[in-house]
């Protein structure tokens, strides 16, 4: 793949604040954000290799190619990270609806080059995936489900590795366009999706809840609206099994294979760091903290305690529960956005005696301005990991004249490639240690 050819990268959906300003634009756009995250990180419309991932070596030597230069001497080499799985990988998946001629029957699509394309099969689904997959399929083409069929338009399937738990949730149009829906209609319309809620359980035992919904509405959760995924990262304190509760609509890793590769890879990253009693490093910052996954594992590294910064509050809930679940006791998480959060801190002081490790996560756009000069700038961290959903975000980042990494004085101490869509041809996530130098 020459360098010159397209980066493999997603194009970016997530939307930026621009010029616009006022609390209510800066609010509409917040929500945005936290409600489009899932959608900014997925990768539905990648071309396919069609039989098992051979993508990972041409993305590795776009890395190379792209992010050598600033590389410390004293490691040459990209660390790389394929997906253990080639097929199958996938435990949340998005689709569309793809219609009959006759308006009768529905069926999952997916988007291929701008286009809906309607498909019986989806070979990256984890298991829990194709199985929920197949159970909609049949339960939603029941004529007692009409109702449902007719105003279905999306339908998101989220799952764990093992594939015991699925959350199914479905978008749908509202019965009507109207102002003041008749609330004799709304109870006929709660009493039909919750039947065919029920018919999707029943279908399939795995199946442990089914999410609607819809513009301007709460969501309407049948069962329960979460899964619970485990991995086992070596901590610390030896090796142990985390558990992080997932929640349909909200981002969450879309491979949890290579979340967990991810997971020990920042592990090691935390020994290094806090290396010497944790002298070099006493605090954990986590901006874009999503469900709290980064700090349960790294926690436990740093005396001075974590703190996790996440604008969703859907996540935010999400991670003090996982913070609970895994007895991590010395983290906090604040509801704000990173750009805000960054503003409202005050400039250290020469004598403070207080260092930090700052782990930034941000959707593919990377960081805004406001959060990137914080963070170069701020004399508190010694050293940044970031987390990179495309890398050509990263690579702007590092070179940004006034605020990028390189201007500020940091050197890419280690460089890591994930290949969490191994049958995409452009996504690579990738991990960038940056230490002052």
């Amino acid at each position: 793949m020459p360098t010159s050819a397209r980066a493999p990268s997603r194009a970016m959906t997530r939307t930026g604040t621009g010029t616009r300003t006022g609390r209510r634009a800066r609010a509409r756009v917040r929500r945005r954000r936290a409600t489009t995250r899932d959608d900014a990180r997925d990768d539905d419309d990648e071309e396919e290799d069609g039989g098992g991932g051979g993508f990972f070596a041409d993305k590795v030597r776009f890395v190379r190619d792209n992010f050598n230069a600033y590389r410390d001497g004293a490691r040459t080499t990209v660390e790389t990270f394929p997906s253990p799985r080639a097929r199958g990988f996938r435990a949340r998946a998005a689709f569309g609806i793809a219609r009959g001629d006759a308006g009768d029957t529905v069926r999952l699509a997916t988007a291929s080059g701008g286009e809906a394309r309607a498909v019986d099969a989806f070979p990256d689904g984890a298991a829990g995936v194709e199985r929920a997959a197949g159970a909609f399929a049949r339960v939603v083409n029941r004529s007692s489900h009409r109702g449902v069929r007719r105003r279905v338009a999306a339908v998101n399937f989220l799952t764990n590795r093992v594939g015991d738990q699925v959350v199914v949730g479905v978008t749908t149009t509202t019965k009507t366009k109207t102002r003041g829906v008749d609330e004799e209609d709304e109870e006929e319309d709660r009493r039909a999706f919750d039947a065919f809620a029920a018919a999707m359980m029943k279908d399939d035992s795995t199946i442990v809840g089914v999410v609607r919904r819809r513009r301007k509405r709460a969501p309407y959760v049948v069962g329960q609206d979460f899964v619970v995924e485990t991995m086992t990262t070596t901590t610390c304190d030896g090796r142990r099994v985390v558990e992080f509760k997932h929640t349909e609509g909200s981002f969450s890793n879309p491979n949890p294979d290579v979340a967990e590769l991810t997971a020990n890879f920042l592990c090691d990253v935390a020994r290094e760091l806090t290396a010497n009693g944790g002298e070099r490093a006493t605090r954990f910052v986590e901006l874009y903290a999503g469900c709290g996954n980064h700090t349960v594992t790294l926690a436990p590294y740093f005396r001075g305690g974590a703190l996790a910064v996440e604008i969703n509050p859907a996540l935010v809930d999400a991670a003090r529960e996982n913070f609970a679940r895994n007895n991590v006791t010395n983290a906090t998480i604040v509801n704000a956005a990173a750009e805000d959060w960054a503003s409202a801190q005050r400039a250290p002081r020469d004598d403070d005696d207080e260092r930090a490790v700052v782990l930034v996560d941000p959707p593919r756009a990377g960081l805004d301005a406001k959060t990137l000069d914080f963070i170069t700038s701020s004399k508190a961290f010694d050293a940044v990991i970031y987390v990179a959903c495309d890398a050509l975000s990263l690579k702007r980042d590092i070179e940004d004249p006034e605020r990028g990494f390189i201007a500020r004085g940091f050197t890419l101490a280690r460089l890591a490639a994930f290949d969490h869509a191994p049958t995409s041809r452009r996504w690579i996530e990738l991990v960038g240690v940056f230490v002052r130098a």
